[in-house]
């Protein structure tokens, strides 16, 4: 061959060759090839190209491990159950908040389920009057029959009988009484037998519209008068009489109750706050109302006046921005109505606006335009509109039900979990970070180090944990406010629950110490720190894993058992434990099965999650297993 022609080969050879500034644009595999190895196994695109056998040669301890977890069915479950309530506790609290401090009487020991909105169809049809208790309701048909829906005691699932010819015109409901009126002008009050609600007074006049507060009854007669009775001391009356103030000249039209007062709306069009409370926390009616109110309204603490055109005025406490009445509505406003904590307007185009406190939807109103009345109360509003068709929005009722405080045990049991969880996950970082240094030291050297921290150990270990947080919470129960308590009992789970790991981590390392790849280690003049945290520890990180896993399961049973002896984190702070502490008595177990129940499926659930999964992975770690 020509000595041209080998030049020519030459060329085109170094033609075809890959660039050195082709190769540089790939690009870089990025990878930590301990880690990789250890837990990952080599690259998918590698282990494709190979058979089986292969495979199996280069796949890593923690891919394998992780293989044979994921075939077994109660491990994934575990994952799944554990997962789910993390998210529940953690990110609930954000979508459902709680405030830990609320208590409403009102509302206690009520049933799990949404029902308080659920008008029957005689009713939903065609209504003529509508009202709402704490969780029940009572409406007048078109064909003067009145039904009841919600949660109905015995109290008053009986409806007095009328006559043949004698049919209801109006109702209202109370925290656990109804009143209603015929077209005889007949009131009939009936339910608890609390304050004499039952018994209806002698009266100057006919019965025209009835009323209902939380322990009082009202009545509005022809000649003007007003007469309340029930819990009447409260609102600072001796007796059951007319009510008006001394001096004030007028008749009464309308009228709205509040907690320990009412306001009267005269014919004139002044509105008269009918009693001053001790904190007189509704001060003097601003005089450019007087002469110019058609209708009154009034939430707990809080009352309101509407005003001939159509705006709104409200005074008293100044709660959940119920004072701020929005701009956009004044000058439209036909009727307002509040319950204990919000208020409800209807427009003169037919829809309805709310504000206040919206925690059970108070104020996410309908989109309608065809609304001709309202009627707001505790935590709802009933409408009617101009075909006679009735509905609501509000409270409908609770998942779990409610607490003898009346607090909603799902937000308290989402809120509680995030306590209990948060407790046993920093009390396991606690003693894994305590266990891994003095187990991997003692198994590692040896000797008098060995012999020094496994005496330590055994000591930590004879401790009793619940006397002595028992003891602990005795003595600075009144020197720590609930965070200093929850941080206490955190550290002290942790600090006293790391022997075991401890001893774990240490026979491991017995095992593996003297093996081939600790000696190449030592002959390289690897420090001893590395050898053991860098290369014997990975190789027993999945024993450690299990052991892990399962102290959390413990950590939180452990916390729930203090909290429910009362030594732990105390109410109104909620915990698992304590929720279950606060059931426990035989009349709740009985009666309200609600409130132990919930709270210890929560609990049940946590923890079997967390041990199916160290179960699944302690099967999978273990070489012996039929399918490794």
């Amino acid at each position: 061959m020509s000595e041209d022609k080998k030049n020519t080969d030459r060329i085109e050879d170094a033609a075809n060759q890959p660039k050195q500034s082709d190769s540089k644009k790939q690009p870089k595999r990025k990878t930590s090839g301990t880690f990789r190895r250890m837990f990952l196994g080599g690259r998918k695109e590698d282990l494709e190209a190979m058979d089986t056998l292969a495979v199996e040669t280069v796949e890593s301890p923690g891919k394998a491990v992780w293989n044979d977890f994921k075939s077994r069915k109660s491990g994934i479950i575990g994952i799944f159950g554990i997962v789910f309530m993390i998210l529940l506790c953690f990110v609930g609290p954000y979508i459902w908040p709680v405030d830990i401090l609320e208590q409403d009487p009102t509302m206690k020991n009520k049933r799990p389920g949404f029902y308080y909105l659920d008008i029957p169809a005689e009713v939903k049809n065609d209504a003529v009057a509508l009202s709402m208790g704490n969780n029940f309701g009572a409406g007048v048909s078109g064909d003067g029959k009145m039904y009841l829906w919600g949660e109905l005691t015995d109290a008053f699932k009986e409806i007095p009988e009328l006559a043949a010819d004698e049919k209801w015109i109006d109702v209202a409901c109370g925290n656990s009484h109804i009143i209603g009126l015929t077209d005889k002008g007949n009131v009939h009050s009936w339910g608890d037998n609390l304050h004499g609600l039952p018994v209806v007074p002698e009266m100057e006049g006919t019965p025209i519209k009835v009323y209902a507060g939380r322990w009082v009854n009202s009545v509005i007669t022809d000649m003007g008068k007003a007469y309340h009775w029930g819990a009447v001391l409260n609102w600072q009356l001796n007796s059951i009489r007319y009510s008006m103030p001394p001096g004030q000249p007028g008749t009464v039209v309308d009228q709205a109750l509040a907690r320990q007062t009412a306001i009267l709306l005269l014919e004139n069009g002044d509105p008269v706050v009918l009693d001053r409370t001790r904190e007189n926390i509704y001060g003097d009616t601003p005089e450019h109302l007087l002469g110019r109110t058609i209708d009154v309204a009034a939430t707990d603490q809080t009352v309101f006046a509407l005003t001939e055109d159509g705006e709104i005025y409200g005074w008293g406490r100044r709660e959940h921005g119920l004072t701020d009445i929005p701009e956009e509505i004044q000058g439209h406003v036909v009727q307002i109505s509040a319950g204990t904590k919000h208020i409800s307007a209807l427009l003169d185009d037919g829809s309805v606006t709310a504000w206040g406190e919206n925690r059970y939807g108070q104020t996410d109103t309908p989109a309608r335009s065809d609304i001709k009345s309202i009627n707001a109360g505790y935590h709802n509003t009933l409408y009617i509109t101009e075909d006679d068709q009735a509905d609501g929005f509000g409270l409908s009722g609770y998942l779990m039900g409610t607490d003898d405080n009346g607090r909603d045990i799902f937000r308290r049991l989402i809120y509680g979990g995030r306590v209990s969880l948060t407790v046993g996950a920093v009390a396991v970082i606690i003693s894994a970070v305590i266990g891994i240094i003095v187990g991997g030291l003692a198994g590692y050297f040896g000797g008098w180090v060995d012999m020094l921290l496994m005496r330590i150990a055994e000591v930590i270990n004879a401790i009793p944990f619940l006397p002595l947080a028992m003891i602990l919470s005795a003595l600075v129960q009144n020197r720590l406010d609930e965070m200093g308590r929850i941080y206490m009992i955190m550290v002290i789970l942790g600090i006293l629950s790391w022997p075991g790991l401890a001893r774990l981590i240490r026979g491991q390392i017995l095992a593996v110490r003297e093996q081939e790849y600790v000696t190449a280690a030592k002959s390289l003049g690897i420090k001893e720190r590395g050898i053991i945290f860098r290369h014997i520890l990975p190789n027993v990180m999945n024993v450690v894993l299990v052991s892990i896993t399962l102290s959390f399961a413990s950590s939180i049973l452990t916390e729930s058992s203090l909290s429910f002896l009362g030594f732990g984190v105390t109410l109104p702070t909620p915990t698992w434990g304590n929720m279950v502490f606060a059931a426990s008595n035989s009349r709740v177990v009985g009666e309200f099965w609600w409130r132990w129940l919930f709270p210890s499926l929560a609990l049940a659930i946590s923890t079997l999650s967390i041990n199916m999964i160290g179960d699944a992975l302690r099967d999978a770690i273990d070489p012996k297993t039929a399918s490794r």
